[in-house]
């Protein structure tokens, strides 16, 4: 589940148990962060690329974070090997770099440069595909400033391509299997993260894995997805388990 509201009613202003009843597509209930965190611990392969989504205020936004800290805390996945966050939310972003300086931290908005978002300690950008056409030397600014570099979402083979040569680490794709190919062509191997939307997941086959690699880690309860809305309510985003295509080897990215 990807929308911050359920039928009409906003996710941050409602507790989960007015949404504990709600049936997606595939008729399983939206799972909760526990549920969420437990299954990312049953892959300890598995970097979770954690997304906490912009809510109404400052105040909201703190105690999301304060939440989501807990929680991994709690389940012992607060690890800079195990997690990564991403936002649309600068003052979500300039909090956890704040807070958590070991970990990266994407931004997802093209409204600051990465020369902006490093002076407030933030060390990664997940842009739009189409401001690296727009602002040609930003890529060159995020690494002169040690920037991870993320963009999203790329679906042709030519604009993949393009990407791919300009060395981003990772590529938000609704086509991963067809982008694993085209890196296979291209000879790319290590450390590159694949992150599919249509479907939730998020994959990053790595070495010798790339060649075995064929889609994401199965979730044996069914309970998965890489975007994040939590709150007060405690609702997390669902990957369908009809979507969810098993492999023995690389990493799945919740």
């Amino acid at each position: 589940y990807h929308d911050s509201d359920v039928k009409g009613k906003k996710i941050e202003k409602h507790p989960y148990s007015e949404f504990a009843d709600f049936e997606i597509k595939n008729g399983e209930k939206i799972p909760t962060i526990d549920q969420y965190l437990e299954q990312g611990k049953k892959h300890p392969e598995t970097m979770l690329v954690y997304e906490l989504k912009p809510h109404s205020c400052d105040e909201v936004e703190d105690r999301f974070i304060d939440l989501s800290i807990a929680k991994l805390e709690e389940h012992g996945l607060l690890n800079p090997e195990r997690v990564m966050f991403i936002s649309f939310s600068l003052h979500i972003c300039e909090v956890l770099a704040q807070r958590l300086p070991d970990f990266t931290v994407q931004y997802l908005d093209s409204n600051r440069n990465p020369d902006e978002l490093a002076d407030l300690g933030i060390n990664g950008v997940d842009y739009n595909q189409a401001v690296f056409k727009v602002h040609r030397k930003w890529y060159r600014k995020a690494r002169k400033r040690d920037m991870s570099v993320n963009v999203w979402t790329v679906n042709h083979k030519k604009p993949i391509k393009k990407m791919l040569r300009l060395g981003v680490d990772m590529i938000t794709t609704d086509y991963p299997l067809e982008t694993r190919e085209i890196m296979k062509d291209m000879k790319i191997k290590d450390g590159f993260v694949l992150r599919n939307v249509v479907d939730e997941f998020i994959v990053m086959p790595t070495g010798d894995n790339i060649a075995k690699f064929d889609g994401a880690v199965a979730a044996d309860a069914g309970v998965g997805g890489h975007t994040l809305f939590v709150g007060e309510n405690k609702v997390v985003h669902h990957l369908p388990a009809e979507r969810i295509h098993p492999i023995q080897h690389g990493k799945f990215h919740a």
